[in-house]
């Protein structure tokens, strides 16, 4: 008796795993069928509906005493209950008719809602859906394409349907997203055909669509190439063998005709395809720029409201990672951003407060190189040439002026009393700063000319004393001996503007090798004999008016003819050679002509008005405002001497030149000087 029942449960137990396992397979089949028929996108896609071959039929009672029985001879737990998923009660009244994406979205979740949505009597949901969708309206699916294959073309996502690699557009030709190495490992050029197809007829490339993207085409299309998806090649054969087995070789060729003509149309839409994919693209990019900067607000309105200055608060590109989910910001979603956000601001505010400290020190120290600009305007100038130009004032931050340096390092903003005390101090600090530096460069190897006595320097105030400025003139002659030259890589200075590179150079000075050279010397030599100058006494200001309207040239090198500048430094770059100038005389009527051409003639400058003096022409480099010494031109100077009444000016005290690089001789002029 046990052994009866034992052999009538195990029969029936087994038979419950076989109707599982048919139904599995059924399920199989159907979902095997579903995406062979939807396919890639074919020319002539049928609207599916499910399968209509059902599962076996298994009376109520027969379950339940199977499951009886099993239950009280193994004691096994109940299987879960079948098709509890909320989406088999869902309606077609519930389906969004909004946007496409959340149809297919939807439509991707249960294989009940794919059975659902391919049966050829739900299918207006896809074109309702499409009708009314928000934005850029989608276009009529393509000649042969059903509407829910369009939709999943166009809003399926913007992986490869091969390998699912991210691909941004779709190929219309072939209607698919298709990468680069899918288009490698299938896809083939016409001339390629029969090495690719091997025993396929020619023909066949008139059934399918074809591409005009080929591997190496960088994603622009060739009017003049055709490339094939192999795999549709492949189908298409096998379909038209199918097609004479079944129904003979006149139906294969009626169904030719018909393909070849569908196909053709097929083609001929992929312009406007194409156009209207660019302009979706560009509004998809569009809405998510404002989606992102709709979210990125919303941030910003949290922040403030939890207590943060909005100045402290990243801008949206700073937080891109936090911009870039959805468009509505949920408690949820701010509470899991709001750590990293808090750090982000911490950031910020460091960094803007780093910036108002750099732009306040800014601000204080031009002004104080204002005050210094007009200090610059009380002398005379042959002071100008061995003072700090206002732009290394400003470089330096000041750190030079011991009578700024305070003021710039207050928390509070100075006052006007504070500053006008401060500037009152320039005469006396400058003073100190020029002895200082002097001192400096006199203790290294430079020639022995500057005494305790001279060094000792008075910044007398600018005026129209003659017996003053020769005064001047006399005292601060021994800082601009011709013969001392104060070589660096690259550039010299020879005289006064010793004294001023200093300055130009800045702290790189201490850090290049320089000196005095002697080679220098000797060349400045042979220039004084020429000119019939004493050497221990001709000044540099001496050479420039001798020499204005001459040039020279090595007897022994050859080259151009230089001026007595760049005749030193060729015997400075060339020591071990024999050097021996020659004096050659410009013509007149080029000397004009000659002098145009030399970078120099930009750099006269008027002693008696700030338009062309010393003054502070401020622009913008990098958010940092740069003050540079402008100087008007020497044709300029020449039409502002009548604004002064002055016929013939005199150097140092009507007009003063700035020597800017080395070599470049001064334009040939008629200045003296001595007071006119």
């Amino acid at each position: 008796m046990l052994t009866r029942r034992s052999e009538r449960l195990s029969s029936k137990a087994t038979s419950a795993p076989a109707f599982t396992s048919n139904e599995v397979e059924d399920r199989g089949h159907e979902e095997s069928d579903y995406q062979e028929s939807d396919g890639e996108g074919g020319y002539d896609e049928p609207e599916y509906a499910p399968s209509s071959q059902g599962r076996p039929k298994v009376s109520y009672s027969a379950r339940r005493q199977v499951r009886y029985e099993i239950d009280w001879a193994f004691s096994s737990p109940r299987p879960a209950p079948k098709h509890h998923d909320r989406s088999y009660r869902c309606t077609l009244g519930d389906m969004p008719s909004g946007e496409p994406i959340e149809l297919v979205s939807l439509s991707q979740t249960s294989r009940f809602l794919q059975n659902l949505l391919l049966d050829s009597r739900h299918l207006f949901i896809y074109k309702t859906v499409r009708e009314n969708a928000s934005g850029l309206p989608p276009p009529q699916p393509p000649i042969g394409m059903s509407e829910m294959s369009w939709a999943r073309l166009l809003y399926g996502g913007n992986g490869c349907n091969t390998c699912n690699r991210h691909v941004p557009h779709i190929d219309f030709g072939l209607r698919r997203r298709v990468c680069v190495g899918c288009r490698r490992s299938y896809q083939f050029w016409e001339s390629r055909f029969k090495s690719s197809c091997p025993g396929m007829d020619a023909y066949m490339m008139n059934l399918v669509g074809f591409s005009r993207i080929g591997v190496s085409s960088r994603g622009h299309a060739s009017e003049n190439q055709r490339f094939y998806w192999k795999p549709d090649l492949d189908d298409m054969d096998a379909r038209i063998a199918r097609l004479e087995r079944r129904e003979g070789t006149r139906a294969a060729d009626e169904f030719y005709e018909r393909r070849v003509a569908l196909v053709e149309a097929a083609m001929q839409e992929i312009p406007a395809l194409s156009a209207w994919e660019k302009k979706w693209i560009e509004r998809k990019s569009e809405d998510q720029g404002v989606a992102e900067m709709r979210r990125y607000e919303e941030i910003v309105s949290r922040a403030v409201a939890a207590g943060y200055d909005r100045r402290d608060i990243p801008s949206r590109w700073g937080i891109d990672w936090a911009v870039s989910g959805k468009p509505e910001l949920t408690d949820t979603a701010w509470k899991r951003l709001l750590p990293r956000l808090q750090k982000a601001i911490a950031e910020t505010r460091e960094s803007r407060l780093k910036e108002e400290r750099k732009a306040c020190i800014l601000k204080r120290c031009s002004t104080a190189t204002e005050l210094y600009r007009k200090f610059l305007h009380t002398l005379t100038p042959i002071q100008w040439r061995y003072l700090p130009t206002p732009n290394h004032i400003l470089y330096t931050s000041c750190s030079g002026l011991a009578c700024f340096r305070d003021l710039l390092a207050m928390q509070d903003e100075p006052s006007e009393q504070q500053w006008a005390a401060a500037a009152e101090q320039l005469p006396k600090e400058m003073s100190t700063h020029l002895s200082s530096y002097i001192s400096a460069m006199d203790g290294g190897d430079s020639p022995q000319h500057c005494s305790s006595t001279t060094s000792e320097l008075l910044l007398m105030s600018a005026g129209s004393d003659a017996a003053t400025l020769d005064q001047l003139c006399e005292r601060f002659s021994s800082l601009d001996y011709a013969r001392t030259v104060l070589v660096r890589p690259g550039q010299l200075r020879s005289g006064c503007d010793v004294w001023h590179a200093w300055y130009r150079w800045g702290d790189d000075f201490q850090t290049f090798k320089r000196g005095f050279s002697s080679q220098g010397s000797d060349a400045l030599s042979a220039i004084a004999a020429l000119l019939r100058k004493d050497v221990n006494t001709v000044t540099a200001t001496e050479l420039d008016v001798s020499s204005g309207d001459v040039s020279f040239r090595c007897a022994h090198c050859p080259g151009t003819h230089v001026g007595w500048r760049s005749w030193v430094d060729h015997c400075i770059r060339s020591p071990n050679s024999e050097h021996n100038p020659i004096l050659v005389a410009l013509d007149p009527d080029q000397a004009v002509h000659d002098s145009a051409k030399d970078a120099g003639h930009e750099q006269w400058a008027c002693a008696h008005c700030d338009h062309y003096c010393v003054r502070l022409d401020g622009y913008d480099y990098e958010n940092r405002p740069i003050y540079r010494a402008d100087f008007g031109s020497y044709p300029e100077l020449e039409e502002h001497k009548a604004t002064h009444g002055i016929p013939c000016p005199s150097e140092f005290y009507d007009i003063s030149y700035y020597i800017g690089f080395h070599g470049k001789a001064r334009p040939a002029t008629t200045v003296s000087t001595g007071a006119a």
